[in-house]
Formats: C-alpha cells, sequence, structure tokens
C-alpha cells in the first residue's frame, strides 16, 4: 500500500518525469481524551501543546519528535 497514490496517479495517466514523491519532514500532535488509550483511532481533545521550534498547536519539528 506505500505507493498506492503513485501508481494511483500512473493510471490515469500522469507523466512519471513529472511526479515527486516527498516525506514530510515534521510530526503531528493530538492530546487525547484519554492518555491510556493510544491506539490509531483514540478519541482525541484537539491538537497536541506546540513545539518549540514551530510554535503551533499539534505541529512538531522532526527533530522535536520522540517517541
Amino acid at each position: 500500500m506505500k505507493d498506492f497514490t503513485i501508481k494511483h496517479y500512473l493510471k490515469l495517466g500522469a507523466d512519471p518525469n513529472k511526479l515527486i514523491l516527498g516525506i514530510p519532514t515534521y510530526g503531528r500532535s493530538y492530546t487525547l481524551y484519554n492518555p491510556d488509550a493510544f491506539e490509531i483511532g483514540a478519541p482525541t481533545d484537539g491538537p497536541g501543546d506546540m513545539g518549540e521550534a514551530t510554535r503551533e498547536n499539534g505541529y512538531l519539528a522532526y527533530y522535536e519528535v520522540r517517541s
């Protein structure tokens, strides 16, 4: 499934020489309703805390993301 989007564009006739696959260098964060429920799809209460570099709630610079 990793290449679904690229294959989809090619199937629709996109010129392969004009496609660029980008890799985001930031992270998204969310505030969970229940901090103990952190599985994919867990309910959230909005964006997470802002990062020092981005200064925007819910966004972290790549070097601020930690597990």
